[in-house]
This record gives structure tokens, sequence and C-alpha cells, in this order.
């Protein structure tokens, strides 16, 4: 019995070594691995028809979506042994999925080689957008969306002037940073990570917290909202009480992290 216990702990001391030495690693080559065998191959898609949705799954990588004077949707991308991806188009709705074609490629998420992806959308074109990032960079463009649907598992998002009918945003880990979101309604829910909106123009909002930060610049003032935040745990810096105005709000749940709501005033 003390043999076998013996074992166990020789091989928990080896484990921790190797996850040491990892860790090490991968600090030192700024948290990226550099496969050189790597090659990546560009490759295209235009869309064939017009849609209301797009929606975007990304294992890894960086993706730019734009705006541009073309009359369908682009994707240029990567491909190599390790990552494919797949466009499927259907009656209202075009899906673009990047993944790893193998569960033991995990590693290739840090590989500095993975060329940017960039999807192409025409101006003016109003679409619902889903986003699900699993690890990466996802770099919105200024404009207008119906639905906005983002989904963050590790990474970052970015974006400047953003307008939407809603906001949907859940985060696992990461950051995500908006200079301007204006939507009738917005829910962000955080298990981990930090998300900063630096003016928030929004009549519903709800914030539901196991963990991470949330910064919100509220257009308006502190008396028109309602607030109602139930807390287990964690820090908030908004009390509840009733506002004057019925149609705004901001609500949720907070099991642990910390809700920093500041009020801003805009001069229209």
């Amino acid at each position: 019995m003390k043999g076998f216990v013996k074992v166990i702990i020789a091989g928990a001391v080896i484990l921790g070594i190797g996850i040491a030495i990892l860790i090490i690693a991968l600090a030192v080559n700024g948290w990226k691995f550099d496969f050189k065998e790597t090659e990546y191959e560009m490759k295209s898609y235009t869309a064939e028809g017009q849609f209301d949705t797009l929606s975007v799954d990304i294992s890894a990588g960086e993706v730019d979506i734009v705006y541009y004077d073309g009359e369908t949707i682009k994707f240029d991308y990567p491909e190599n042994n390790r990552f494919t991806a797949t466009v499927t188009e259907s009656k209202s709705e075009i899906s673009f999925v990047s993944k790893k074609k193998h569960f033991w490629d995990w590693w290739s998420s840090w590989s500095t080689n993975l060329p940017k992806t960039t999807i192409s959308v025409p101006q003016n074109c109003k679409l619902n957008l889903n986003i699900d990032l699993n690890a990466g960079i996802i770099n919105l463009p200024d404009g207008e969306f119906e639905k906005l649907n983002l989904h963050l598992n590790a990474g970052e998002i970015k974006g400047n002037e953003i307008t939407a009918s809603s906001l949907e945003f859940k985060m696992n880990a990461g950051t995500a940073k908006f200079e301007s979101l204006k939507c009738a309604s917005s829910t962000f829910k955080l298990n981990a990570g930090t998300v900063s909106v630096e003016k928030l123009a929004c009549d519903k909002i709800t914030a539901n917290l196991n963990a991470g930060t949330a910064t919100l610049g509220v257009v308006g003032t502190a008396t028109e909202y309602t607030v109602d935040i139930t807390k287990n745990a964690g820090a908030c810096n908004v009390n509840n009480h009733t506002g004057t105005n019925e149609a705004k709000s901001i609500t949720g749940k907070m099991n642990a992290g910390s809700l920093n709501v500041t009020f801003i005033h805009i001069d229209n």
C-alpha cells in the first residue's frame, strides 16, 4: 500500500514539473507556441445570396469583420492540415465555422503563424450577428446590427461605435471593450473576465456575474433607472431603488465579481 502511495506521489510530482515547464515555456514565448512547420493557405468564399443573419464560430485566431462596397458577404480565411473552415448558406442565414481538425491539436490555438480571418459585409447591411469564439480576437466594425449575440470562451472582443436592437453577451474568460453601445436591451453574463462599455445607451440592462468585472458607463441619470440587483457576494456600486422612468432598469444577479456603474450625461 505504501509503495502504491509513493507511485502516486511520484506521478503527481512529475506531472507538476511538466506543467511548470509548459507554463514557463509559454510565458517566455509570449503565451504562444511557434510551430514553424505549420503552413497555411489563404482561401476565399463569396456568398451567393442575401441573408438576415451571419453566424461565426471560431476555435482560434483573429477575425476582422469589416464593411466594404461589394454586394455580398465575403470570407478570407486560413486553412491547413490542422484547421478547416466551412461556409453554409441557408434561406436566411450564412454560417462560417473554423475548427481544429483533431482534438489533440488544442495547442495550435497558441500558434503565432495563424493568419487573420477577414469577413467583409456590404455597406448598410443590417444583420443579426452571432459570434462564438473559443480563443482569439474578434474585431467588430462600427455600424448597425439587428440582434447581437456574442459568446467568448477566452480571448478578446473589441468594438467602437455599435448600434443594435439588442445585445446578448456571454463570457467565460478574457476581455471585451466597447467605446459606445446603443441598444434597446442588453444582457451581460460573466463567469470570469472583464467587460467594459465606455458609453452604454440602453433602457433595459441585465448583468449576471458569477465572477469577473463589468464596468458600464450608462447614458442617463441614476434617478431615471430602477435598480434591482440580487447579490450573494461580490461588489456593486449602485443601490437598489425605484427610478422615475418605468422604461429604464438595471437588474441582475451577483454570485461574485464586481459591477461598476457610472451614469454619464451626453449633450444632444
